[in-house]
């Protein structure tokens, strides 16, 4: 088990993700994931780890800055259209040319997306 501390590992009942860290009693590792924006910690053993967790294979699916750009700008141009009652322009999404309608949403946005990396 020791050699799959630090590494993402995805829960087969319900789909969420955690690390597995090594707690301050070095024989108990748990696994940390956030649940409702609340961080929390659950003791594992390699049973319970093999039968409720696996191993996420693969790159990582954090998002790049232009990703997080063009879903700040995308939700921006939406809540435009349906605020001013103005056609949807779908072919427009996350254009950079676009003037920002909200910036608080955008900003808000960018944060939560950086904040879950």
């Amino acid at each position: 088990m020791e050699q799959h501390i630090g590494k993402p590992f995805r829960n087969i009942h319900d789909g969420r993700v955690g690390v597995l860290r090594q707690s301050a009693n070095q024989n108990v590792c748990t696994m940390e994931y956030k649940d409702r924006a609340e961080l929390r910690h659950e003791p594992v053993t390699p049973n319970t780890l093999k039968q409720n967790w696996a191993l996420v294979e693969g790159p990582s699916h954090d998002l790049l800055d232009v990703e997080i750009a063009f879903i700040a700008r995308t939700a921006d141009q939406a809540l435009r259209a349906v605020e001013k009652h103005e056609p949807f322009q779908f072919w427009k999404l996350g254009q950079a040319d676009s003037n920002i309608y909200d910036g608080g949403l955008v900003e808000v946005i960018v944060d939560y997306l950086r904040a879950r990396r």
